[in-house]
């Protein structure tokens, strides 16, 4: 309910008007393989050594939270 809204938003803040379909149709093919493919992935990974599965983990979200805080101050200069 919150996600996918401001999902989309924050794509579209990011696309240059001319190409903010292009952006959108990017986001659902990469949201679309995710759930695909990450399931399996994760599932995988966490039956090897669920300790790495964790440390995988904080390291992707740091990594996305990173992308989402840097990204738009750049393109405000």
């Amino acid at each position: 309910m919150i996600a996918f809204p401001l999902m989309g938003a924050f794509v579209a803040k990011l696309a240059p008007p001319d190409m903010r379909g292009r952006y959108m149709g990017m986001n659902g093919c990469v949201w679309s393989l995710s759930m695909i493919f990450g399931p399996g992935m994760g599932l995988s990974l966490y039956g090897q050594n669920p300790v790495v599965y964790w440390w995988v983990c904080l390291v992707v979200g740091l990594a996305a939270a990173g992308v989402i805080l840097v990204e738009p101050r750049r393109r405000s200069r």
